[in-house]
């Protein structure tokens, strides 16, 4: 089954940053602490960005799937994957693929 490229976007920018978080562990041992801490900042900062974007474009908002815990709006999903990056990524991967049977049934 291929997948739609905005799944497949969001598949490629998590295992990017998986290889991003890797290569800047690597510089971490060799004493760049503050470069690290800086770019990983900012890359779960703009993972978070671009992951309220896309809840914001499939319509998600807090009522939605009916309770839970991943039923949250744009915002939320902003400041759970901010803080939370390596439980709310994953938990929104699979809460996404109900966004969209969801925004497709009301269309």
């Amino acid at each position: 089954m291929r997948l739609p490229i905005n799944n497949a976007a969001v598949i490629v920018g998590v295992i990017a940053e998986l290889i991003l978080t890797q290569q800047f562990a690597i510089w971490y041992l060799n004493g760049h602490r503050h470069v690290l801490s800086s770019v990983l900042s900012g890359l779960i900062f703009l993972v978070a960005i671009v992951i309220s974007r896309d809840a914001r474009r499939l319509g998600a908002f807090r009522g939605l799937l009916g309770g839970g815990p991943n039923d949250m709006g744009p915002l939320a999903w902003f400041f759970c994957v901010a803080m939370v990056p390596l439980i709310s990524i994953p938990g929104y991967l699979m809460t996404r693929s109900k966004y969209i049977v969801l925004r497709d049934n009301a269309q």
